[in-house]
């Protein structure tokens, strides 16, 4: 589940001139100064390892299962980031255990039966976040502090001329990840989050169920069969509203009501809207889930279980 973290580390002196020699046998070193405080930053990168060395701290933003297999087509588990996280320590040749945590992504890749496009159009909105997609293959929900991201992997690493394995190759890869940018701490409910945090049972299950559940707060399309046109004039009317919601497109519907400049201006108009349409996807009688959707919840679940 791991996938990119960022750790800082306070080093000593002596560590700084060992760290300063480790980094230059890795790769060609850059110098960046500071303005503000004079302080000369040395940086440099080497297998998805992106290192920032000052006098008094060492910056890692690593990708750990490409440090550990070369990739992150991989799903990784708890014990892989141990390995990998001791590869870094190995690597640097100093501690980084009790190294601060200041952001965490963790993602899941899925074989899925449908293209992807057709559970991106069913992922509808989240509240007090952003949502855009780029094509038909991504779609984010953004606020200041995380990121949840569902992309197509395939099409992602061919169009980063990154290889996709052979298992993967003409198949239908939906990733799901999660990012934490930033107040960390207080999203994970831990005073200080460490690298030896990171490979805490615990934790890791408390992070997953984290992955899990900013998926389950996701407002989903539900919709009806054209058979089925409900049983009464109230549910008439809803399959109408839901018949014309699936004709358009969902996130396009989403997108109509946020950029539409009537709207902005009224900005309770847009929340009622917004309210409604919640409403009528979380409609469950008398309406049938789509199969993709049950398909990805399913799977989603099967992830949560696995790591309790």
């Amino acid at each position: 589940m791991y996938d990119d973290i960022t750790l800082k580390q306070p080093i000593t002196p002596e560590q700084y001139n060992n760290l300063m020699t480790v980094l230059r046998s890795l790769n060609k070193v850059s110098n960046r100064e500071y303005e503000n405080t004079g302080i000369i930053v040395t940086q440099t990168n080497y297998k998805d390892c992106f290192f920032n060395l000052s006098p008094n701290y060492l910056t890692v933003s690593v990708k750990l299962p490409k440090l550990l297999y070369g990739t992150n087509q991989i799903n990784f588990t708890r014990s892989d980031a141990e390995l990998s996280l001791k590869r870094l320590q190995n690597l640097l040749g100093i501690d980084i255990s009790q190294a601060k945590i200041t952001r965490i992504d963790i993602a899941y890749n899925f074989e899925v039966s449908h293209p992807i496009e057709t559970y991106l159009k069913l992922l509808c909105s989240r509240d007090r976040m952003k949502r855009w997609t780029v094509s038909n293959e991504s779609l984010y929900f953004k606020d200041q502090r995380k990121e949840l991201n569902f992309y197509n992997k395939v099409v992602q690493l061919t169009d980063t001329n990154q290889p996709v394995l052979s298992k993967n190759i003409k198949k239908n890869i939906l990733r799901y990840e999660l990012r934490i940018k930033s107040g960390l701490n207080k999203i994970l409910g831990h005073n200080e989050i460490t690298c030896a945090t990171l490979i805490d049972e615990s934790f890791y299950r408390s992070l997953v169920g984290l992955w899990y559940n900013e998926y389950q707060a996701i407002v989903k399309l539900h919709y009806a069969p054209a058979t089925n046109y409900g049983k009464n004039l109230t549910e008439f009317k809803k399959y109408l509203m839901m018949a014309g919601v699936e004709k358009i497109g969902a996130s396009e519907v989403y997108y109509i009501v946020d950029s539409n400049p009537e709207f902005k201006s009224f900005p309770k108009v847009r929340y009622n809207i917004k309210k409604m349409l919640k409403n009528l996807f979380d409609e469950k009688i008398s309406w049938d889930a789509n199969a993709a959707l049950v398909e990805l919840d399913e799977k989603m679940f099967d992830v949560l279980q696995a790591a309790a």
